[in-house]
């Protein structure tokens, strides 16, 4: 796979995501959301965004501040914190991501109520299964577009 080009995505803005396999960012994510199960999972997805292409180079697990199983709060520290170390090192954040331990695989009324803006909204599940859905988002003015859509072996 060393010489395939790396799918992008195009859209307004955040026009591409790299979507990379040889990234195991999505895998990850997958992983971490089941451990945390019941309860959702959340964290960060640090990376690079120049003109209308993004490129995520890393995955960070924040904590969940909610107190509901089927909800998500992401510890504004752990974005303090993440954000800080992605800019020492010409980094930045550019998504946010969370499981859905049974719920479909796009974003909730919640979701897209909160979504941060200019960052992709990445969602992880349902997580039963043998592969684990995994879809990336970009909200603005109100409006979702789906960016990619994958499935993960578990």
């Amino acid at each position: 796979m060393s010489g395939e080009r790396e799918p992008r995505i195009r859209c307004r803005r955040a026009a591409a995501l790299a979507v990379d396999a040889h990234l195991r960012w999505p895998g990850v994510l997958v992983r971490w959301s089941r451990r945390a199960a019941p309860r959702e999972a959340c964290g960060l997805l640090v990376g690079t965004h120049s003109g209308d292409h993004t490129e995520v180079h890393a995955a960070v697990l924040a904590r969940n501040l909610a107190t509901a199983p089927d909800a998500f709060v992401l510890d504004p520290g752990d974005f303090v914190r993440v954000h800080d170390a992605a800019a020492a090192r010409g980094l930045r954040v550019v998504g946010v991501w969370h499981s859905h331990v049974g719920g479909p695989p796009c974003l909730s009324q919640e979701d897209r109520a909160t979504a941060w803006p200019g960052l992709v909204q990445v969602v992880v599940g349902p997580l039963h299964g043998t592969e684990v859905p995994v879809s990336g988002w970009l909200v603005e003015d109100g409006h979702e577009r789906r960016l990619f859509a994958m499935l993960v072996p578990a």
